[in-house]
Protein backbone atom coordinates (compact mmCIF):
# COMPACT_ATOMS: atom_id res chain seq x y z
CA UNK A 1 0.00 0.00 0.00
CA UNK A 2 2.69 2.51 -1.20
CA UNK A 3 3.06 4.70 -4.25
CA UNK A 4 1.54 1.48 -6.30
CA UNK A 5 -1.94 1.57 -4.87
CA UNK A 6 -2.54 4.91 -3.40
CA UNK A 7 -1.92 8.47 -4.72
CA UNK A 8 -0.01 11.09 -3.16
CA UNK A 9 -2.59 12.27 -1.07
CA UNK A 10 -3.20 8.62 0.40
CA UNK A 11 -5.90 7.87 -1.56
CA UNK A 12 -7.48 4.85 -3.96
CA UNK A 13 -7.89 6.51 -7.42
CA UNK A 14 -11.73 6.20 -8.35
CA UNK A 15 -9.86 3.96 -11.81
CA UNK A 16 -8.24 1.61 -9.52
CA UNK A 17 -10.57 1.63 -6.67
CA UNK A 18 -13.45 0.28 -9.81
CA UNK A 19 -11.18 -1.98 -11.25
CA UNK A 20 -10.14 -3.79 -7.95
CA UNK A 21 -14.08 -3.99 -7.33
CA UNK A 22 -14.71 -5.04 -10.18
CA UNK A 23 -11.83 -7.98 -10.03
CA UNK A 24 -13.80 -8.85 -6.37
CA UNK A 25 -16.65 -9.49 -7.87
CA UNK A 26 -15.29 -11.37 -10.46
CA UNK A 27 -13.54 -13.91 -7.37
CA UNK A 28 -10.36 -12.49 -7.67
CA UNK A 29 -8.56 -11.99 -4.19
CA UNK A 30 -6.13 -9.75 -2.98
CA UNK A 31 -3.51 -9.70 -1.27
CA UNK A 32 -2.20 -6.18 0.71
CA UNK A 33 0.90 -5.95 1.83
CA UNK A 34 2.05 -3.22 3.79
CA UNK A 35 4.50 -1.70 6.42
CA UNK A 36 1.67 0.61 7.98
CA UNK A 37 -0.19 -1.38 11.06
CA UNK A 38 -4.11 -2.10 11.11
CA UNK A 39 -5.35 0.84 12.37
CA UNK A 40 -3.83 2.75 9.37
CA UNK A 41 -4.84 0.28 6.82
CA UNK A 42 -8.68 0.55 8.01
CA UNK A 43 -8.55 4.69 7.27
CA UNK A 44 -6.92 4.57 3.84
CA UNK A 45 -9.02 1.61 2.41
CA UNK A 46 -12.54 1.78 1.47
CA UNK A 47 -14.96 -0.79 3.22
CA UNK A 48 -15.83 -2.46 0.07
CA UNK A 49 -12.00 -3.26 -0.11
CA UNK A 50 -11.43 -4.26 3.47
CA UNK A 51 -13.18 -7.36 3.01
CA UNK A 52 -11.95 -8.69 -0.24
CA UNK A 53 -8.48 -9.77 0.68
CA UNK A 54 -6.28 -11.29 3.10
CA UNK A 55 -3.13 -8.24 4.68
CA UNK A 56 -0.11 -8.61 5.54
CA UNK A 57 1.27 -6.27 7.55
CA UNK A 58 4.15 -4.70 9.77
CA UNK A 59 6.55 -5.73 6.62
CA UNK A 60 5.00 -9.22 7.03
CA UNK A 61 5.29 -9.11 11.11
CA UNK A 62 1.80 -9.67 11.26
CA UNK A 63 -0.88 -11.46 9.05
CA UNK A 64 -4.42 -11.52 8.61
CA UNK A 65 -6.43 -13.39 6.09
CA UNK A 66 -10.32 -12.74 5.70
CA UNK A 67 -10.84 -16.04 3.44
CA UNK A 68 -8.67 -18.53 5.94
CA UNK A 69 -9.44 -16.82 9.07
CA UNK A 70 -5.45 -17.15 10.35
Amino acid sequence: MDGTLLNTDKQISKRNYEAMVTCSKQGIRFIYATARPPRAVRLLLPEELLHSGSFIYYNGAYIHCNYTGI
